[in-house]
């Protein structure tokens, strides 16, 4: 019988730590990198997903050499008036030039106003986290964007539609220095449906440039947010996950909330996902260990990596007798892992599957620092902080949607046709958002009041919602 898991080609470091090099990586966490410069720096991670697309080194030497032509002038202002394209009738005309553009690309922390996506190339990089800010992007690019041209054009295209833009744009484009060395996919992705959802919806919003322009961070930090919180529900079931979207319970930001509230439970809001996020390492290492398989046998370049309920759904499909190999490897790997750890002899007398797992899965979580593990719990954390996460008192963190956020989402997903007020909240939930009714209530009375409701009678299933858009 041939084997499924092919445990001859495990190849194990001899340092003793948790690193694989053939397997495709889940994650862009560092066990050895902290991930709290990720909160409110989501616009440095788009910045650097911009240059990951199209690939651009910037040369920013030009910058440090600029004259000032007035104190605390940004030098990105005073480079592009100091242009020897545009034409000033004298140096006082040229200042005031450069005053309007630092007002017009600089809001009062110095911080670039996003007046076009091709701008996220020229944002300067965060010194201190740039290398956890690096791998965000680079994960993002490799799960999200990929091949996709449509999606590439994002931060690609020039194309403006006045003449200041323009000016701006051709200007900041002498600072590209040359082009990076493309780098192959190196991540695998465990929620394709998931990510199709999300290239359908971005797809949209790009065709409504000024709201896009507006909403693009928001949008892409949501999306990212939730991917991870998806794959912690996703790979606690172990093989018994669906493989579907599972909802989680946002509260709306002007709402009160107690603890009775579903999105302050333990099972359906933030709580399980943050106790149980520390476990993404080790899962990872698991289900990276276990691609050495009959499946990925012919692979030329990075294992590909499936999550536990695609790999048994693999193996089921080629039959019984494939289902039993599993199980027989499966303790093979169990204890080739407990000689490697030092542990000794195991018992993997198991026949189920989800016990094996778990069996492998504590083993591994014995050998590793909680240090580690918490590192990589920090990083939904952090990318949620202060834009879907909301301190409630006593109740702790618990998920939030501010205002902004829900026209944002409604707008994509009901997009150019009106659509049923229920199928719009199970639209939301194929996104990962779930409302209790205290919260569809104020959505009815929010949309009511901006006239985007259509209510044909009292009865829900005769209530529409209007395009945004």
């Amino acid at each position: 019988m041939t084997k499924v898991l092919l445990i001859d080609e495990f190849v194990l470091p001899k340092t003793g730590q948790h690193r694989l090099t053939k397997p495709k990586v889940l994650f862009p966490f560092s066990s050895q990198h902290h991930a709290t410069y990720l909160k409110n720096n989501f616009k440095l991670v788009i910045s650097e997903l911009a240059r990951n697309v199209t690939r651009y080194n910037l040369d920013n030497s030009a910058l440090e050499n600029m004259s000032q032509y007035y104190e605390n002038a940004n030098p990105l202002s005073e480079y592009i008036g100091s242009s020897n394209k545009i034409e000033f009738n004298n140096d006082v005309d040229r200042v005031n030039f450069i005053r309007f553009i630092d007002s017009y690309l600089f809001n009062r922390d110095n911080q670039m106003k996003i007046i076009h996506t091709y701008l996220y190339n020229f944002i300067g990089e965060s010194e201190a986290g740039q290398i956890v800010i690096r791998n965000i992007a680079e994960f993002i690019n490799s799960i999200f964007i990929g091949e996709d041209e449509e999606l590439q054009n994002i931060f690609k295209n020039k194309e403006t539609d006045d003449l200041l833009t323009k000016i701006i744009v051709e200007e900041i484009e002498s600072l590209v220095s040359g082009k990076k060395k493309d780098t192959k996919a190196k991540y695998a992705n465990v929620l394709p449906d998931f990510v199709k959802l999300f290239k359908e919806d971005l797809k949209f919003l790009v065709k409504h440039k000024d709201f896009f322009v507006a909403n693009f961070e928001a949008f892409m930090n949501y999306y990212v947010f939730m991917y991870f919180c998806q794959t912690v529900l996703q790979f606690e079931k172990l093989s018994k996950a669906s493989g579907d979207v599972q909802p989680i319970y946002f509260a709306l930001d002007w709402e009160a909330v107690t603890k009775k509230r579903a999105v302050a439970s333990y099972l359906h809001g933030y709580k399980f996902i943050k106790e149980h996020a520390p476990n993404l390492f080790i899962h990872e290492f698991v289900l990276r260990f276990l691609s050495h398989n009959f499946f990925n046998e012919h692979a030329e370049q990075e294992l590909e990596v499936y999550s536990y309920s695609k790999l048994l759904a693999e193996v089921e499909s080629h039959g019984e007798q494939y289902t039993k190999q599993f199980i027989i490897d499966l303790q093979q790997a169990i204890q080739t892992y407990s000689d490697w750890a030092g542990l000794g002899k195991v018992d993997t007398s198991s026949q189920h599957i989800d016990e094996l797992l778990s069996q492998l899965l504590k083993l591994v979580e014995s050998k590793v620092s909680k240090d580690v593990m918490a590192r990589y719990a920090t990083a939904l954390d952090s990318l949620a902080f202060e834009t879907f996460l909301k301190q409630r008192g006593s109740l702790g963190y618990l998920l939030n949607i501010q205002h902004s956020f829900l026209m944002l989402m409604t707008a994509v997903i009901v997009k150019d046709e009106r659509m049923p007020f229920k199928d719009l909240l199970k639209e939301f939930e194929k996104r990962g958002i779930a409302f209790d009714r205290h919260s569809i209530e104020e959505i009815v009375t929010l949309f009511d009041n901006h006239n985007i409701l259509d209510k044909k009678s009292d009865s829900g299933d005769a209530q529409y919602v209007k395009p945004i858009l």
